[in-house]
C-alpha cells in the first residue's frame, strides 16, 4: 500500500517520537567525556583545534538556553536526527524518482528513512553530545544532494545546494567524500538527458571549487589538512597497510556489531557481506537498473567511511560510530531497495519490520550502555558537589569507557571545573585509570574507610599513603570508583583541618 507524501511525513513523525520516548529516552542521559570540555570551551570558530563552527553555534545555544542541562543538549540532538530523517525521506523519493524511473519505486524513501531512524550503530551520535556532529554533516549533506540535483536545469537551486554543501563542510569531515556523489548525479543527469554536459560540468565545475577552497582554507587556518584535533592522521596517512585495513573494518562495522570476540566479528561480517553481495547478484539477473543502484549504495558505504580510514574504528565495543553515520544512509538505502525492488509484496512488510525489530533491539541495548556511562558522570558530578572545601581532590581508579561509551578518558577535572564551580580545589589527581566496569542494576554513591580501600587495593591499610606520592592529608578529599559506584573514603591524617 502507498500512502500520500502527507501520509507518509506524519508517520515518520510518530515513529521517530516512539523510538525517542521508548528507546533512546534521552532523560536517562548526561554529559560524557569530551562533552566537559568541548561544551564549556564552545566558541563560534575554532574549537581545541578543530575547524567545526556549525556544531559549535549550537553548542554555543545550547549552553545559553540550557546552561549545564543536558536534557536541553539532548532535545536539540533529537531535533536534529528527525530532521535528518526527513531529508533522507525526501533526498531518497528525489534520487528514486530521478534515477530508477521507471521502476515502481513506491515507498522507498519512507523505508529507507523508517530504517535510517532504527539505525542501531547511530547511538553514539544520538547519545554522546558532542558526536552529534556526524548527524549535522549527513542533514546537511543530503540536502545539498536534493538541491544539486536539479541545479543544472534551474540555476537559482545552486545557491541552497551550496548553503547547505558548506554547513555539512563545516559541521564534520566524515562527509568529505560527498563530492563523488555531486560528480555522479552530473554524470547521470546527463546520461539520462536531464541536462546538457556543459550545464553539468558548471554545476559540478562551481562545487568542486567550493570544496578545493574549503580546502586551502583549513591549511590556511589549521596549519595542516587533518589540524591538531586529529593529530594521528599526518603520520597514518603515510600507513597503506593501516589505511587499508582500517577501511575494511569501518566498511564491516556498517552492517556488522562489535563483538568482543574478533573471530566472531569476522565470521559475522563475512556472512553478511555474502548476503549483500547475494543481493547485487539477484539484482543483475532481475534488473540491471536495480543492480547498479546496489552496486553505487556499496560504493557509498565504502566512500563514506574513507576519510576516517587513518582513524580506524572499535570491533569490540560501539565506539567511534559517529563515523558510521554519513556510510549509514547508503546501507539502508541499499536495504530499502532490496525490499521494495527486489522482495515480492507478499512479504515486504513482513522482511521490513523484522528488520526495523533487530535494528531497535540493537539500538536499545546500546542506551543501557550510554545510560549506564551517564549514571557514572552524574553521579560523579553530584557526590563531587557534596564536598567543596577542600584544597585537593584524589581520583581512584576512574572508569575511561564502559563497553565503548565514553565516561572520564581525559575530562573528569573540566567537568568538575564546569558543572561544580564551588569546588575550587587547587589540583585534581587521578590516580589510576579503569577501561571499563561491569555494569550493575545501578551507580550509587556512599562512604567507604580508607581499610576497605587499602584491602581491596592490596595496599597498606595503617596509613593512607598512595603507591608513589605523599600521605594524604586533611585537606585532601578522596573519591574511589567501584563498578557499583564512586565512594567518598575516609582516612586519617595528620593535622586534621579543611579549609572553609
Amino acid at each position: 500500500m502507498k500512502f500520500s507524501v502527507q501520509r507518509q511525513v506524519w508517520l515518520l513523525l510518530g515513529v521517530c517520537l516512539v523510538v525517542i520516548l521508548t528507546v533512546v529516552k534521552p532523560w536517562q542521559l548526561y554529559f560524557l567525556n569530551d562533552d566537559f570540555m568541548h561544551i564549556p570551551d564552545a566558541r563560534l570558530w575554532l574549537r581545541s583545534g578543530f575547524m567545526r563552527p556549525v556544531p559549535n553555534v549550537f553548542l554555543w545555544i545550547d549552553k545559553q538556553l540550557f546552561g549545564n542541562s543536558a536534557l536541553g543538549f539532548f532535545a536539540t540532538t533529537m531535533l536534529l536526527q528527525v530532521g535528518c530523517v526527513l531529508v533522507v525521506f525526501f533526498t531518497t523519493n528525489k534520487i528514486a524518482a530521478r534515477y530508477l524511473h521507471p521502476l515502481p519505486v513506491g515507498n522507498l524513501g519512507f523505508v529507507t528513512a523508517l530504517l535510517f531512524m532504527v539505525y542501531p550503530w547511530h547511538a553514539e551520535a544520538m547519545m554522546w553530545v558532542i558526536s552529534r556532529v556526524s548527524i549535522m554533516a549527513c542533514l546537511f549533506t543530503l540536502a545539498s544532494f536534493y538541491f544539486y540535483i536539479d541545479a543544472s536545469r534551474r540555476p537559482f537551486l545552486m545557491m541552497p545546494a551550496l548553503l547547505f554543501f558548506l554547513l555539512a563542510l563545516f559541521s564534520y569531515e566524515s562527509m568529505w567524500s560527498a563530492i563523488l556523489f555531486f560528480g555522479l548525479f552530473s554524470i547521470l543527469n546527463v546520461r539520462r538527458g536531464y541536462a546538457s554536459t556543459s550545464q553539468e560540468a558548471l554545476s559540478f565545475g562551481v562545487v568542486a571549487m567550493v570544496f578545493a577552497a574549503y580546502l586551502v582554507l583549513r591549511v590556511v587556518v589549521l596549519s595542516t589538512l587533518a589540524g591538531d584535533g586529529y593529530d594521528e592522521i599526518n603520520t597514518n596517512l603515510s600507513n597503506f597497510g593501516l589505511l587499508l585495513g582500517n577501511g575494511i573494518k569501518l566498511f564491516g562495522r556498517i552492517f556488522t556489531p562489535p563483538f568482543a570476540n574478533s573471530n566472531y566479528f569476522l565470521a559475522v561480517f563475512a556472512l553478511v557481506l555474502l548476503v549483500l553481495l547475494a543481493a547485487v547478484a539477484w539484482a543483475y539477473k532481475k534488473n540491471r537498473l536495480v543492480f547498479w543502484a546496489l552496486v553505487v549504495a556499496l560504493a557509498g558505504m565504502a566512500a563514506g567511511v574513507a576519510t576516517a580510514a587513518p582513524l580506524g574504528i572499535d570491533t569490540h565495543y560501539n565506539e567511534s560510530e559517529r563515523y558510521l553515520y554519513y556510510a549509514s544512509y547508503f546501507y539502508c538505502f541499499f536495504c530499502g531497495t532490496v525490499i521494495v525492488l527486489l522482495v515480492g509484496k507478499a512479504v515486504q512488510g513482513w522482511v521490513l519490520f523484522g528488520l526495523m525489530g533487530v535494528f531497535t533491539i540493537l539500538l536499545a541495548n546500546l542506551q543501557q550502555n550510554y545510560r549506564y556511562a551517564s549514571a557514572i558522570t552524574r553521579t560523579t558530578m553530584q557526590t563531587v558537589a557534596q564536598y567543596p572545601s577542600y584544597n585537593r581532590a584524589v581520583f581512584i581508579d576512574v572508569p575511561t569507557k564502559y563497553k565503548g561509551s565514553m565516561v572520564f578518558r581525559i575530562c573528569l577535572p573540566h567537568g568538575i571545573r564546569w558543572i561544580n564551580p564551588m569546588a575550587k580545589y587547587d589540583s585534581i589527581l587521578i590516580f589510576n585509570q579503569v577501561k571499563s566496569f561491569e555494569r550493575s542494576e545501578n551507580f550509587e554513591t556512599g562512604v567507604v574507610d580508607w581499610p576497605v580501600l587499602a584491602k581491596a587495593k592490596q595496599w597498606p591499610s595503617e596509613r593512607a599513603v598512595l603507591p608513589g606520592s605523599d600521605t594524604l592529608q586533611s585537606h585532601d578529599v578522596v573519591f574511589w570508583f567501584k563498578p557499583e559506584g564512586i565512594y567518598k573514603v575516609n582516612f586519617t591524617a595528620p593535622l586534621p583541618q579543611t579549609r572553609e
